[in-house]
């Protein structure tokens, strides 16, 4: 098994055109973006630069305004439909948010973020323990 990952995962690298001995160390890209989105989940301020500070989109972003207008709600892109599985890469929270059992379909969600992992597997099997695997 562990052989098999390894060549799908070199397989990938492969397919997207990571070749080169300069190629970006993932991980430590990775573990930057959760860090992040954990302290954003936490509410915690994070320091940027003045320039950044006086940029209209950080205000907008900073004011709560950015989100609803550069993202649209997942139900009214997808429009899931019964027995439907939907994968949400990035989920965050939602799964504690959308209807899923109102429409009957299966939720799979993938997210970075440890802080919004823990929160769904604290919070999720509160609401149905049949909807909600962990």
């Amino acid at each position: 098994m562990p052989q098999e990952r390894k060549r799908n995962s070199q397989d990938l690298a492969n397919f997207l055109g990571d070749r080169s001995n300069s190629s970006p160390d993932w991980q430590t890209q990775l573990t930057a973006v959760a860090r992040r989105f954990d302290q954003e989940y936490r509410r915690e301020s994070f320091d940027l630069p003045p320039e950044v500070e006086a940029m209209p989109i950080f205000r907008e972003w900073a004011g709560g305004s950015l989100a609803a207008r550069i993202a649209s709600p997942f139900w009214e892109i997808a429009q899931p439909r019964k027995q439907q599985r939907c994968l949400d890469i990035g989920c965050g929270v939602s799964f504690l948010i959308y209807p899923w059992r109102d429409w009957d379909a299966f939720f799979y969600g993938q997210d970075i973020s440890e802080v919004a992992r823990d929160t769904l597997n604290a919070r999720g099997p509160q609401l149905n323990s049949k909807l909600f695997k962990g």
